[in-house]
């Protein structure tokens, strides 16, 4: 592997030390308390890297889709992979000795002195083999890996020495210091690289959901409907709404244009926000037209049984909005059920779905617990992953309810949104 320092950023610009900075990489597997956050869709780390190579070549428009897709069936944190990539192939301009035609996004086999190092003959080949080749790094044998100087690394074990003086789960910054030994800043350019992206991509809109859905049609285990289009309301301007509206998952996601008629409006305080959000289980009752700096378009998809739109923003009010069209009976008895205790949520949830047809939902307050709350409309029942903060479970859950799913309640709570997520597919299989 050889480190490109033409692609080197200034950390110490900020006042950072190296050790200050790369003392906040994750470990490299991935498991329940070390998930890649929500924020990192394939979207946004896509427009991240247009944004540091605005020049990107077309077979590279689908990278990030492939570092997730890998990422998540070799179980490893592929955000800070994707991250190192853009390290390494100076974000795919390949300035160094491996051309970018190789595939090779980790500088696998290239030693220096020209030498160029391994070929591989897809990006989703060569996404694989870079992550394989972290996984040997963190310890984890990998069976009949793709690169040839991975197979022998584990064969020949030129890691076992320095690996057993590590006596805690790898790390990032391990890899780092070993992969480029002789760069000091490796670790925590790899660190720097990362913070900028969730200091500047991770509050906007994902201008590219669709990779979302296509990395997902490839997971394992992972359940991708297909998605219908659907009109987004356009209520006017409120600081307690979220800040936008994110599609976790569609297949033929398009561009729909926002209604001028037709919002849907909870209460007063929702009329006046310029952000977007979807009431699950609510009709649209307003003839209020949205303000003109909301005239654009938006990715957006709904789905029967899909996941939908995320919400983010922690700042929902738990203010019980006034009443708009009435509810469906559904929802009626639903709002006067109370959450099951917890030793009871988990039977709770495998309660088999009613008649009606069902639909999942995702949404974010950013916390990495999760959150299913099952509500009703006329058509649907409807199971909403709710991303909440710990420690403020109960109010984020209770402000999600009064605002998006009127007549709802908690029927579970998991430990991350992945778990939740399989649940309410289990609980919705028409997703």
């Amino acid at each position: 592997m050889r480190y490109l320092a033409s692609s080197a950023i200034a950390v110490f610009a900020f006042g950072l030390s190296a050790n200050s900075v790369a003392a906040k990489l994750p470990q490299v597997s991935l498991h329940s308390a070390n998930q890649t956050p929500a924020c990192v869709t394939p979207g946004r780390l896509t427009a991240y890297l247009k944004d540091r190579n605005p020049r990107l070549r077309e077979r590279f428009a689908k990278i990030a889709a492939d570092y997730m897709r890998h990422g998540e069936n070799l179980k490893i944190r592929w955000d800070y992979a994707f991250f190192q990539m853009m390290l390494e192939t100076n974000a795919l301009k390949y300035t160094g000795d491996v051309h970018w035609k190789q595939n090779n996004f980790a500088g696998l086999g290239a030693t220096g002195g020209g030498v160029k190092g391994e070929r591989f003959r897809t990006v989703s080949d060569g996404v694989r083999a870079h992550l394989e080749h972290l996984l040997i790094y963190a310890g984890v044998y990998v069976d009949n890996p793709v690169a040839d100087r991975t197979r022998k690394i584990q064969k020949w074990k030129v890691l076992a020495k320095w690996q057993r003086t590590i006596k805690r789960p790898m790390t990032y910054r391990d890899i780092g210091v070993k992969w480029a030994p002789k760069a000091r800043d490796y670790a925590p350019n790899i660190e720097f690289t990362a913070q900028r992206f969730f200091k500047r991509y991770c509050d906007k809109p994902d201008p590219y959901p669709e990779l979302l859905a296509e990395a997902q049609r490839g997971i394992k285990g992972t359940k991708v409907a297909k998605a219908t289009q659907t009109r987004i309301e356009q209520p006017k301007k409120s600081p307690k709404l979220p800040t936008s509206l994110k599609t976790r998952a569609a297949l033929g996601a398009s561009e729909v244009q926002p209604s001028q008629n037709s919002v849907a409006s909870a209460s007063t305080t929702a009329k006046q926000s310029s952000k977007q959000f979807k009431i699950i289980n609510q009709a649209a009752t307003s003839t209020e037209q949205p303000e003109a700096s909301t005239q654009q378009q938006y990715k957006v998809a709904s789905a029967a049984g899909s996941l939908a739109a995320k919400f983010a923003n922690p700042g929902l009010s738990t203010k019980e909005p006034s009443k708009p069209a009435a509810p469906s009976t559904s929802a009626q008895t639903d709002a006067q059920k109370q959450a099951p205790p917890a030793q009871d949520q988990q039977r709770a949830a495998q309660a088999p779905a009613a008649s009606k047809k069902c639909r999942v939902w995702t949404a974010s307050y950013g916390g990495q617990k999760a959150i299913i709350i099952k509500s009703s409309d006329k058509a649907h029942v409807n199971y909403t992953v709710l991303d909440v903060n710990q420690g403020r479970e109960k109010q984020e859950t209770a402000a999600y309810i009064s605002a998006y799913a009127k007549g709802g309640s908690k029927i579970a709570e998991y430990d991350s949104p992945t778990m939740a997520l399989d649940q309410a597919f289990k609980l919705c299989p028409d997703g």
